[in-house]
């Protein structure tokens, strides 16, 4: 019995010096602005740490390959800990519980044990699409999430693959192998795996046409519960309108409103003209069920814009709108009036008094927007350098975006964006360069 106890601790101590052994490798690892690579990785990971996750990842675009090969050694590493009965894992909470016993000389070298199962996997994903997105190590990790019994996970992978694969537009074996598996996946019993891979595949464009039938074969499964997604995908692939027009055609009288109004603007899209998709759009618009419904009232606006002058008949039925309470719908409404009419002075005030007072997806979508409209939105440039000091790094970022896309009648946000050239964002003192220099050109 001595002897099984005593066998028991030199395993036990053994394991944890082990430990300690790799935990002090780690601390040597490469140091980027003051902290370790390993660091940096596991901030990207973090929980609800939004702009800590894009720091990370701007800073460590300095190192990518490490970086690519840390992450994916860290995703290993936060699967294997799932499993109860793997011994590093006993060895793994022994530490934990030890750690705050270790010499104070040896905590300042080793970093405490983390609790990986409270990792954001879906945000390494994202990071490694970011830092390499010609890494054939980032390709192979993709495709092997699309295997999870997850389905955000496989969601996640789906999205991320689309993405990656405009990177590989020069090499078209592998891009026909990312259309292939986005393909498969519109066959996926989740959802939103299917959405996912909608959307991938509508990021190709073009290139994506070989999956326009099996797109159709899906949307045709069942009109009320078809993914917008999937249909939203159609104008941005592109294709044959003989085959397409027949399939969506059928979805201009589906209850699920989203669905109507993509299938109307579908069939203006590919038939060339607006007599059969803009009365639907229309009537979406006017239509008034209930709050909830003006979501979809937002996407028929947006979708009504996107149809340009020959939407002109249109414009009475969005002035109307541009005063509603509903900011959405509000903001849809007026970017419709300019791309419809090329008059911004009815859009940027309404767009203005939004981003002053709307909530933070508001004051994310709205400067891009602005930046759209270019010069003629420089009158916005007051309420986009407010925009400048929020401590959201998106709306910032997105704000300083506009600004550049403003050009010289932005000239009076200049001061606001010298002072961006220090954000702590890497990424945005880049692009507050820029936009410094479109504005005040030499």
């Amino acid at each position: 019995m001595r002897r099984r106890r005593l066998v028991k601790a030199l395993l036990g101590l053994g394991g944890l010096v082990a430990i300690a052994g790799l935990l002090w490798c780690w601390g040597t690892e490469p140091v980027i602005e003051g902290k370790s690579l390993g660091t940096w990785v596991d901030e990207i990971a973090e929980p609800s740490a939004y702009e800590g996750q894009q720091l990370a990842i701007d800073q460590l675009q300095t190192v990518a390959p490490l970086a690519i090969a840390r992450i994916l050694g860290a995703m290993a590493e936060a699967q294997a800990a799932q499993d109860p009965n793997r011994l590093t894992n006993y060895f793994r909470q022994r530490l934990v519980s030890l750690y705050p016993r270790l010499p104070v000389f040896l905590r300042s070298r080793i970093r405490a044990p983390r609790n990986l199962s409270s990792f954001d996997r879906g945000s390494w994903l994202g990071a490694l699409e970011k830092l390499g997105p010609r890494d054939e190590r980032v390709f192979a990790a993709l495709n092997r999430e699309l295997a999870s019994g997850d389905y955000n996970l496989r969601f996640t992978g789906a999205f991320h693959l689309g993405n990656l694969a405009t990177n590989w537009i020069d090499d078209p074996v592998r891009r026909m192998e990312i259309v292939s598996t986005l393909t498969r996946l519109l066959d996926d019993p989740a959802d939103n795996v299917r959405g996912g891979a909608a959307v991938g595949l509508g990021n190709l464009g073009s290139l994506a046409r070989p999956a326009v039938p099996a797109l159709l074969r899906r949307i045709a499964v069942n009109d009320d519960s078809t993914d917008p997604l999937l249909i939203r995908a159609l104008p941005l692939i592109g294709g044959d309108p003989l085959q397409i027009l027949p399939v969506v055609t059928n979805l201009l009288i589906s209850r699920n409103r989203n669905v109507r109004a993509r299938a109307a603007y579908v069939v203006c899209h590919f038939s060339g003209e607006v007599g059969i998709g803009l009365p639907i759009l229309r009537q979406i618009l006017n239509e008034v069920v209930d709050e909830t419904e003006d979501e979809s009232r937002a996407t028929a606006a947006a979708l009504i814009g996107r149809l340009g002058p020959r939407a002109a008949a249109a414009l009475p039925d969005l002035e109307r709108l541009l005063n509603h309470p509903d900011v959405s719908l509000r903001t849809s409404t007026a970017m419709a009036v300019w791309r419809i009419s090329g008059d911004h002075r009815l859009a940027v005030p309404v767009l203005r008094t939004a981003l002053q007072r709307g909530e933070r997806h508001h004051c994310i979508v709205i400067p891009e927007f602005l930046g759209e409209m270019g010069p003629a939105a420089s009158d916005a440039t007051p309420e986009l350098v407010a925009a400048l000091k929020d401590q959201d790094f998106l709306i910032r970022r997105n704000a300083v975006l506009a600004l550049g896309q403003i050009g010289s009648g932005a000239r009076a946000a200049t001061p606001d964006l010298i002072l961006r050239l220090k954000d702590r964002l890497p990424s945005i003192r880049a692009d507050a360069a820029r936009a410094l220099a479109r504005i005040n050109p030499p």
